[in-house]
């Protein structure tokens, strides 16, 4: 026999023709029978064709004939069953090419024909409905299947109402459907699982007419419906107000249990599910099983609602509450971290001279997108605070490894360190935006997984005890073997330490291939360097200094390893605007103080309050001796003797100035500007100027005498927005 079904074509051959090539006797195919069968889901054993499990000699029962899928025939030596057979293409190429069996009577070709029209009737709509928007959504298969039950339903119902069965061969309503049953009983499709042609005659005239009725037809009435709920099933209802409560008396009590709102305790199911049923009894309600009441706590739509209560906001953000996922970096500078954590172990001794250990604080500075270290500062020798210092030490040195570019974004936690004042001033200045994650919430600093990164590479050091403060033990190095305090490395040498790994984690490589310091030069496209005088205002020496004794110069003192040099810097157009504009800043006082920001290269000018003046470069220095003298030192001496001289010139031309206006003075040809009008004087001496109100008021006064009277007489109009006069012109 050939058959074909949902799992393809299938050759089966008699018991006798296997008996005849293999010579197995009746007992040994008894054994295998049974075995088979065993292997077969026990709804399906009764089947005449049984399922393939995958084992050998899976057989069939028809009209008291047993068949073996070919397929299965083992073929294990020595024996080789299936080898003494043909190919299973042979056997059909020869059954096709000979006469036996392949006349075939009316009602096969009237089936082959019928088979042929449903196809017409099948839509991929159908399909789709079934599996996404039907009240119950179905697998593919299962889809597949309903929507031709469906493509069935309504081929027979024209065929059959319409009285049209001699179109196909057919002589007669019964006859079609003695062959339409015949085909479907094979095909055992979901939705139309036919027993009789009375059944499937009901089910065709039973079809409506309406498409959307038609593929609910097919549809369980007990799919989707809640009819064996227990829990949830009758809502509580309040007897004043009438008012249809959120939960039943189960779910209340099995809720209220699992979160035990305002207590610490969180007990276990077993013992939930007791104070549940002495509840219960109180109540004089059947509870449900133990199985069900696990149920109703162990769903997630149940857990996203109710964890928050039973372990706590921490627990929830970092378990249960949904977050917002980013897209990965590209680029460097886009974001950096910062986070202090303990590393490292070293010794020192305190102020009574006892030896003690002290675990390496330390603040750093990360690139989240090459994890690149590009600064960090370590405690105060004995301490373990992070401070505001260490902060502005650690961003110094990330925008100086990331070559003074622009630094996009800084995120960082709530610790005071960032917090204060004086660190946000600072940030700020350094970065285009810095913020602080959700208190509670550490998981959203990038720092913390680095940090945890960068501890496992500190592990292998002798000096590494454990990873914080409060490590549990397998965060902790062995207690039995830690070394003596004075074993450990002094301050000085841990920071050596820590500076040498932080080089090898930056140059080593990444899962990608690459380093960090390959990656960290892979910038922004949008970075540009930052402005030199916000570096110098950040990062440079500061003094406060009075420059009116400078002679056109600001001397600054720096001390370096104890040796003191000093910088001089020239004030650019000393002898002009420059002094004036400097001075006209200060107030215009005996003295010139102010905040001298500087670097080896330029030193910035600002008041005491901290308003920009101007930039001074470093002065050129000329040679002193003829011998020792330089391009750049006889450059520099020419420079210098033109300053002196437009300085001369600048002083001698004022001088004349003064003698030019004594002289006039003198000769009774100047104007006193006391004798002009009060009005007119404000209006050309700016340092006389008063507000607008009081010198409108003083001309109408002395300039108009009868303004006032003229103002009083004249009708009041309307003042006109002067917008609109732009308005009226376009």
């Amino acid at each position: 026999m050939i058959r074909t079904d949902a799992s393809g074509r299938t050759l089966w051959v008699s018991q006798e023709l296997v008996d005849r090539v293999c010579g197995i006797s009746e007992a040994y195919f008894r054994k295998v029978r049974v075995v088979y069968k065993m292997t077969v889901q026990p709804q399906y054993q009764h089947h005449s064709f049984l399922t393939d499990s995958g084992k050998s000699w899976r057989w069939a029962h028809v009209n008291g004939r047993f068949f073996y899928d070919l397929k299965r025939i083992p073929n294990k030596a020595p024996q080789l069953y299936r080898d003494r057979f043909p190919l299973e293409a042979e056997i059909i190429d020869q059954l096709n090419k000979s006469e036996v069996g392949m006349e075939q009577d009316q009602s096969k070709v009237a089936a082959d024909r019928v088979k042929a029209i449903v196809k017409a009737y099948a839509s991929r709509s159908d399909v789709d409905y079934y599996r996404y928007e039907a009240p119950k959504t179905y697998s593919l298969m299962t889809a597949e299947d309903l929507a031709e039950s469906l493509a069935w339903l309504r081929m027979m119902r024209e065929y059959y109402i319409d009285d049209r069965t001699l179109e196909i061969g057919i002589k007669n309503k019964g006859q079609y459907l003695d062959i339409c049953t015949d085909i479907l009983l094979k095909k055992k499709l979901k939705g139309l699982r036919v027993a009789s042609p009375a059944y499937l005659r009901r089910k065709v005239v039973g079809l409506p007419a309406d498409i959307s009725l038609q593929r609910q037809y097919l549809l369980h009435s007990n799919i989707g419906n809640h009819n064996a709920t227990k829990v949830g099933r009758n809502k509580l209802v309040d007897q004043d107000t009438g008012e249809v409560q959120a939960y039943d008396l189960h779910e209340a009590m099995i809720y209220y249990l699992y979160m035990n709102p305002g207590s610490p305790v969180k007990l276990s199911k077993s013992q939930m599910y007791k104070r549940y049923m002495e509840s219960c009894r109180d109540f004089r309600v059947e509870p449900v099983a133990e199985r069900t009441f696990c149920h109703q706590v162990s769903r997630w739509p149940s857990r996203i609602k109710m964890d928050r209560s039973r372990y706590g906001i921490d627990y929830y953000r970092k378990h249960v509450l949904t977050y917002v996922p980013g897209d990965k970096l590209k680029y460097a500078h886009s974001l950096f971290a910062a986070d202090g954590s303990a590393t490292i172990a070293y010794h020192y001794y305190d102020n009574k001279g006892v030896c003690r250990r002290m675990n390496l604080y330390v603040i750093t500075v990360t690139d989240v997108s090459s994890k690149f270290i590009a600064g960090w500062a370590p405690a105060d020798i004995g301490t373990h605070a992070e401070t505001p210092k260490m902060v502005m030490k650690s961003v110094q040195m990330a925008v100086e490894n990331g070559g003074n570019q622009t630094m996009f974004e800084l995120v960082t936690d709530n610790h005071g360190a960032f917090t204060s004042a004086e660190s946000k001033a600072f940030l700020t200045s350094v970065f285009n935006r810095v913020r602080t994650i959700v208190p509670g919430n550490s998981q959203a600093n990038d720092a913390e997984t680095h940090f945890r990164l960068l501890k496992q590479s500190l592990r292998q050091c002798d000096n590494f005890i454990r990873t914080s403060f409060s490590g549990g033990i397998e965060g902790q190095a062995n207690p039995d073997n830690i070394v003596r305090n004075e074993d450990l490395p002094t301050y000085q040498e841990v920071i050596e330490q820590f500076a040498q790994m932080v080089v090898d984690w930056n140059n080593s490589a990444m899962p990608n291939g690459c380093t960090p310091a390959e990656m960290f030069d892979l910038k922004h496209p949008d970075c540009q360097p930052i402005d030199d005088r916000l570096r110098r205002y950040l990062f440079g020496g500061k003094t406060k200094i009075d420059i009116s004794d400078g002679r056109g110069f600001v001397n600054v003192t720096k001390v370096v390893l104890g040796r003191k040099t000093l910088n001089r810097y020239e004030i650019p157009d000393y002898e002009g605007a420059g002094i004036e504009r400097i001075s006209r800043a200060v107030g215009h006082t005996s003295q010139l103080p102010v905040l001298v920001c500087f670097d080896d290269e330029a030193a910035d000018l600002y008041t005491l309050e901290g308003e920009y003046i101007m930039t001074c470069q470093r002065a050129a220095l000329a040679g002193k001796s003829e011998a020792e003298k330089t391009d750049d030192h006889r450059q520099a001496e020419s420079h210098h003797i033109e300053r002196k001289g437009k300085a001369l010139k600048v002083a001698a031309s004022f001088e004349e100035s003064v003698l030019s206006v004594k002289q006039l003075i003198d000769s009774g040809s100047a104007i006193d500007p006391s004798n002009l009008d009060p009005y007119a004087l404000r209006l050309t001496d700016t340092s006389l100027r008063h507000p607008k109100e009081e010198i409108n008021a003083e001309y109408e006064t002395c300039i108009i005498p009868d303004y006032q009277a003229e103002k009083e007489s004249a009708p009041r109009m309307s003042r006109k927005d002067p917008r609109q006069d732009a308005i009226d012109q376009i």
